[in-house]
């Protein structure tokens, strides 16, 4: 429970910071917090205390890196060519394809290894995806979809539902064989974040951002 105490107050921070134009000591400190928490998962390799913080920073602060490097990002790539642009993004999935491939030949008797490379690789495949809209460019066709829309406008649920449903369902999962007890939990999981994530847009986000979205527009009429 301490990431929902912590995670409206980093994103306050944020946000003051980048009012400020400090957006490098943002993305200083975001890349400081996840080496502490890479350095924590090796120091402590008991996966049963990875959701606690500050453990669980290697896996929530690769997104919130890229949350925040989104404006900044924006700017600068919309100046570089198409043929650059288009080297970095196969680059960048050449690099997170190896990664992974990497992570899945790794023994299993290493968890902290694995973890911050399918951490590293999380991140080099999303921030190369999300830097090609940041550049202009068209999106992959595979992400360019009515499902991945539908998903896309309910991620922010899903990011903050997620943890505590998996948290909640693995403690009721009386199975100790590894590969049958993940099927499981993601089985059960997966319908119960994406139903709780639906109804979060529907009845929460969504008439905030419209309320938002009335507001800005009362102004800019005055």
């Amino acid at each position: 429970m301490v990431f929902y105490v912590l995670l409206p107050a980093v994103l306050a921070g944020a946000g003051l910071v980048v009012r400020r134009n400090r957006m490098a000591w943002l993305l200083g400190g975001l890349a400081l917090a996840w080496g502490v928490g890479v350095l924590a998962v090796v120091v402590d390799p008991d996966e049963s205390r990875w959701g606690r913080f500050p453990l669980a920073l290697y896996a929530f602060i690769p997104g919130l890196l890229l949350a925040a490097a989104a404006s900044w990002a924006t700017a600068r790539l919309a100046t570089r060519s198409a043929r650059w642009l288009a080297t970095a993004s196969l680059l960048g999935v050449s690099l997170g394809a190896l990664l992974l491939a990497v992570h899945s030949a790794m023994a299993h008797d290493s968890p902290a290894a694995r973890a911050v490379v399918v951490s590293v690789a999380s991140l080099v495949l999303l921030g190369t995806a999300l830097g090609r809209e940041w550049a202009g460019m068209r999106p992959w066709r595979v992400l360019d979809t009515r499902v991945m829309h539908w998903l896309g406008k309910r991620s922010y649920g899903i990011y903050v539902i997620h943890y505590v449903v998996i948290v909640e369902v693995t403690a009721r999962i009386d199975v100790t064989e590894p590969v049958m007890r993940l099927l499981i939990v993601t089985a059960i999981s997966v319908p119960i974040i994406l139903a709780l994530a639906a109804l979060s847009w529907r009845y929460f986000e969504s008439p905030i951002l419209d309320l938002r979205r009335r507001r800005l527009a009362s102004r800019r009429a005055q």
